[in-house]
């Protein structure tokens, strides 16, 4: 799996991922039309990485209440989780 985050840090010693990949699929996503970005990649394979990946898919692309995403990459380049966090559900009346 391939995570793409920016290079610029939206929070001190935080880099926002924009893009989650299986390998399967890199070959079909335009990488131009991202800002400068880093590559952090996970072994999918791996039964560990399992339950991450699927994780990492799902909640893409999502905030909670901050408008924070459920992963960040911190400055050493590690693949953080953000504690507590609950996707902000938009109410439609």
């Amino acid at each position: 799996m391939r995570l793409y985050y920016l290079q610029s840090q939206y929070v001190s010693n935080k880099h926002k991922v924009v893009k989650a990949l299986y390998d399967d699929e890199v070959f079909r996503f335009n990488e131009g039309v991202l800002s400068p970005f880093y590559v952090l990649n996970i072994d999918e394979v791996d039964p560990f990485n399992k339950a991450l990946c699927l994780d990492l898919v799902r909640t893409a692309n999502k905030v909670d209440e901050a408008g924070e995403g459920k992963y960040y990459i911190n400055s050493g380049g590690i693949l953080m989780e953000k504690e507590g966090w609950v996707e902000k559900v938009e109410e439609i009346f």
